[in-house]
Order: C-alpha cells, then structure tokens, then sequence
C-alpha cells in the first residue's frame, strides 16, 4: 500500500523530496521484516531488485535530500541490514528506453512514475549511479548490461564466484 501511495502521489499535492523519502524507505522498513530478515534467518539467499541505493540515487543525488539526513533515514530503514554485493546493470540510455517500450505498460506504478521521463532525466540517472557505483566500489559491481542476457548473467555469476570463493 505504501509503495502504491508513492507511485501515484495526489495530483494536486506533490510529494516534496523528504516525503518521497520516508515513503520509500518505510516501505523498504517493512520489507526488511516480514520478507528479508526472515529469509536469511532461514539460510536463504536473498536477491532484491531494489534497495537502499535506489533511494541514494533519486531522493539523494536526483531529489536533493541531504546526504546525512538519507543516510539516518536508509540506516533505521534498513535496520542496518547491507547487500553483500550490488550489481549496476549500466546501459546507455536510449537502449534501456527501447526495452522499457518493448516491456509496455506491465509493470508497477512506482516504476512507471520514472520511466516515463525525458532523456535528460535518465542521463542524469544513470551517471548518478556510476558515481553511486565509484563511491560504494567495494560493494557495487558494474555490468555492460548491452550484452546479450546470458552474457549479463555470466557476469554476475563470475563476480558472485570471487566475492564468495564459490
């Protein structure tokens, strides 16, 4: 419910960037208890599409919420729970826009608010991320994502094998 309430904020009331914020990161709070933390209790591998650096990147460096202010709302968010590894799945924009219109109008809200953008948007996104990915270097891990899919999942795959000596 929460991320629906982000993905389509009231038309005539805009959410202001810290609102954005909280929103989201309340969401990812409950997400953290009831799906992450139990699965690995339980052993489980948990593979997430979106986390902490996506609000990094758009409320943070897109939006403007001050760094210190993101990182206390990502930390109680999160209960301090970091992805071992991130992968960045870089590709140059106009690409990923012809694959966000082959894969249509099926997909959440939340998502759609962003997609629907001007290019210049998602230029100033995607080098957001890279300088994300130069920043957290240890953790992030960037992939041409322009190849062919086998070849990104090789990739990942390889960086998974050396980050835990699979």
């Amino acid at each position: 419910m929460i991320r629906g309430l982000f993905g389509a904020p009231p038309a005539n009331d805009p959410f202001c960037m810290m609102t954005e914020a909280l929103l989201i990161s309340a969401a990812r709070a409950q997400h953290v208890e009831k799906v992450i933390r139990p699965a690995l209790k339980a052993g489980t591998w948990v593979i997430s599409d979106r986390y902490a650096d996506s609000t990094r990147v758009y409320q943070g460096i897109i939006g403007g919420v001050p760094t210190p202010e993101l990182e206390t709302i990502i930390a109680i968010s999160t209960g301090k729970l970091n992805p071992d590894i991130t992968f960045l799945l870089d590709c140059d924009v106009k690409l990923a826009a012809s694959r966000r219109q082959e894969r249509g109008a099926d997909h959440e809200d939340a998502i759609k608010r962003y997609d629907d953008k001007k290019t210049e948007f998602h230029e100033r996104l995607r080098h957001a991320y890279l300088r994300l990915a130069n920043d957290f270097a240890h953790r992030i891990h960037v992939i041409d994502a322009a190849q062919k899919p086998r070849d990104v999942a090789n990739d990942a795959i390889k960086a998974l094998e050396v980050r835990f000596a699979l």
